[in-house]
């Protein structure tokens, strides 16, 4: 997987989280780095369950 998707996603979700929670809130504030933290951390999550759920997948059809 091309990681330049991954960051752009990050940014994309990061950005968006930031402009829900903090409307009035400049962009180079603490709050961004926080929410660039969240969203890196939920996209991490998604990736992990994602690949347990393909492995788990892949491990159920070798049984079959």
């Amino acid at each position: 997987m091309d990681i330049n998707i991954l960051e752009e996603a990050a940014g994309i979700a990061a950005k968006n989280l930031f402009n829900m929670k903090y409307p009035d809130k400049d962009v180079d504030s603490r709050e961004m780095k926080e929410c660039i933290s969240d969203a890196v951390f939920i996209i991490n999550n998604f990736m992990r369950v994602s690949a347990d759920l393909m492995e788990k997948q892949n491990a159920d059809s070798d049984n079959s």
